[in-house]
């Protein structure tokens, strides 16, 4: 894959929806190449009303066609990980995609499929079955957003402000869109499976890109289990996955609910805590290590995921830039999964900086470390050396109490 589909984040800033591209041989069809951006229907080297017809199609939707433009990928104005959480960002080193820009987009408020062109060619797509499947995606999403029997039912599939339940939502949005060109793909494109070449794509990828991928990799194969040749979709927005466990393995809404789990720190004259409490879940634990383990190992790592909480610890009695720190807690459901998880992040910290003692590193500036806290909890501490030594856990069953000391 060139250009990957941007992440969530980039998904809030268009106000609609991204599609990937796919891994292939270089373009070997002249025709692919769209020198000048325009609007129009002739802004692609295809007959784009006869894709869109048949998505609608599919869907049996009346919804009038959106209208397509290119744009040269170099006056797209910025990467697509510019806003996202300062400790997801951290851990998934979001910096190394700053710069990265989608294959195309869609923007419901203007009703308009925009494909970004890379030296001419639209979506960077390599042959055109590749870049019909991208087009198929982004009309899916113009029909679903503008539908009534799909809109309200799928924005309202998933909730709540935390990372893993945003990703279940985004998830929902980008499984639909995914369901519909993968079945495009099977009707019309013989030679090219776009989930195929996502799965591919997932495994290959940094932890950021696959943050991003996840979403269309595990929220289309959601669909495709759900659904089978089916495309009831609004079956599957009225009892979405509440987490990304259930939706990794497809179970229901009422099964595996999160381990209880509840922090409290100690506050000081000097030290407070964050009043938001994210929870990560267990497909960002998957991207994070996938990205630097196997990805049988990161996936067994992650299989064992209980529950997990983010909490901002906030030192004001330490220079500006080192009184935002974090703690994350991570409950397993037993021993042997907080073992596992435990020896994959010590690889993964390993291999994104240097060992600063026994069980403490250097990444990226900041200072980790990884406590055991009991049997089935493991906490990891970041930022600044003088916190994160005086940084304190315990835990008694899902009570997990934080103190730190005062400095010296």
């Amino acid at each position: 894959m060139n250009r990957p589909a941007a992440l969530l984040v980039c998904l809030l800033i268009l106000g609609g929806c991204t599609a990937p591209t796919a891994t292939g041989p270089a373009a070997s069809e002249s025709s692919l190449a769209t020198q000048t951006p325009t609007d129009g229907p002739d802004a692609l080297p295809m007959n784009e009303s006869r894709v869109y017809h048949r998505v609608a199609a599919m869907l049996d939707s009346d919804v009038a066609k959106p209208s397509v433009r290119t744009v040269d990928a170099s006056d797209f104005g910025g990467g697509s990980f510019g806003r996202m959480d300062p400790f997801v960002g951290l851990l998934l080193d979001a910096d190394a995609a700053r710069d990265a820009t989608p294959a195309a987009y869609y923007e419901s408020d203007a009703h308009r499929v925009t494909v970004l062109l890379y030296d001419g060619i639209p979506a960077d797509a390599t042959n055109r079955s590749e870049l019909e499947a991208t087009l198929a995606h982004e009309y899916a999403h113009a029909v679903t957003y503008r539908d009534e029997q799909y809109r309200d039912s799928m924005l309202q599939a998933g909730g709540g402000g935390t990372t893993d339940a945003t990703q279940v939502r985004w998830a929902m949005i980008e499984g639909t869109a995914m369901y519909v060109s993968d079945e495009y793909s099977e009707r019309y494109l013989d030679e090219f499976d776009h989930g195929d070449s996502i799965a591919r794509e997932y495994h290959d990828r940094n932890a950021t890109w696959r943050y991003a991928l996840g979403l269309y990799r595990f929220g289309g194969r959601y669909f495709d289990r759900r659904l089978g040749p089916s495309a009831n979709l609004t079956r599957v927005y009225r009892t979405p996955p509440e987490t990304t466990e259930q939706l990794i393995h497809d179970y229901p809404p009422d099964s595996e609910p999160p381990a209880s789990l509840r922090v409290s720190v100690a506050k000081t004259d000097s030290l407070d805590a964050g009043s938001n409490r994210d929870t990560t879940g267990k497909l960002f634990v998957r991207d994070l290590l996938g990205a630097y383990l196997v990805e049988s190992r990161a996936a067994d790592a992650a299989a064992g995921w209980g529950n997990d909480r983010v909490v901002t610890l906030w030192d004001y009695g330490a220079n500006e830039s080192n009184q935002r720190n974090y703690l994350w807690v991570l409950r397993w459901d037993d021993g042997q999964n907080a073992t596992e998880f435990q020896r994959a992040f010590r690889d993964y910290a390993t291999a994104r900086g240097e060992r600063v003692g026994d069980d403490a590193f250097r990444i990226e500036g900041e200072q980790f470390r990884l406590e055991c806290v009991s049997d089935e909890t493991v906490a990891v501490v970041v930022g600044h050396s003088g916190l994160v030594e005086r940084t304190r856990v315990a835990s008694e069953n899902e009570n997990v109490s934080v103190t730190v000391s005062a400095s010296a």
